[in-house]
This record gives structure tokens, C-alpha cells and sequence, in this order.
């Protein structure tokens, strides 16, 4: 199998397929520029992996969303530290690989940091 994004029993994204992150606080977004911060990519204790959305309304619909950012799954695959991709549900996965702040900030930043300059804010439903 591929290095890089990997689902079970899904088909594996094409690097142009989008992943959506959705903000839970307007501190993880940039007011003045609209860009992502960092911590927006930081994997919460609490999971094994980065939320992430198929499609832009699963990546808000637990939430009470303050914004919401794309990828491409190549942009996440092009990460110097390895990245994989689970997909758990039809329109849901977790990116994984990524470890917590608190256990590895160097690690966690340079990934985040990665993700922010590939991450384009988009319109939410």
C-alpha cells in the first residue's frame, strides 16, 4: 500500500481530494487575515488523530462552527513528517501521526505549521 493517506475499507483519496477542518473557537483562525493558526492542527488529548471532514457540512456538523479550512489530501501526504489518513465513517477520518502538543511541541508545531500553509479558508453551510 501507498505511503501517505490510508483508509480501511475506503478507497484511498486522490491527492486532490479535500479534507475540511472546521474551527471550534475564532481564536484558531486569524481575524485579521483569515488564515488558520497553528492550533487549529493540534490533535486534541482526547483524540487518536485530527478530526477532519469529507465533505465541508461533516466537518461542522458537531460543532458550532467559527470557520472551516480545505486541504488537498496530496498537501497532507507532502508533510515531511509522516502523515496518514483513517476514515471511519463515509464522510469523516481522522489524520493520524500526529502526536500531542504536550508530548512532542517541536514535532506538533512543525506539523500544524505544514498544514497552515497549505490550508485555504472556505465558506461553511
Amino acid at each position: 500500500m501507498e505511503q501517505g493517506l490510508i483508509s480501511g475499507i475506503w478507497a484511498a483519496l486522490s491527492p486532490s481530494h479535500l479534507i475540511f477542518r472546521g474551527c471550534r473557537n475564532s481564536s484558531d483562525r486569524d481575524k485579521r487575515t483569515g488564515t488558520a493558526r497553528a492550533k487549529l492542527f493540534f490533535r486534541r488529548p482526547d483524540e487518536t488523530g485530527l478530526s477532519v471532514g469529507l465533505t465541508a457540512a461533516r466537518a461542522v456538523r458537531d460543532i458550532r462552527p467559527e470557520g472551516l479550512f480545505k486541504i488537498k489530501a496530496g498537501d497532507v501526504r507532502s508533510c515531511e513528517d509522516p502523515l496518514y489518513f483513517a476514515q471511519d465513517e463515509v464522510d469523516h477520518g481522522e489524520i493520524q501521526g500526529m502526536p500531542l502538543f504536550r508530548d512532542d511541541e517541536e514535532k506538533a508545531l512543525r506539523i500544524a505549521n505544514h498544514l497552515v500553509r497549505h490550508a485555504n479558508n472556505c465558506p461553511y453551510p
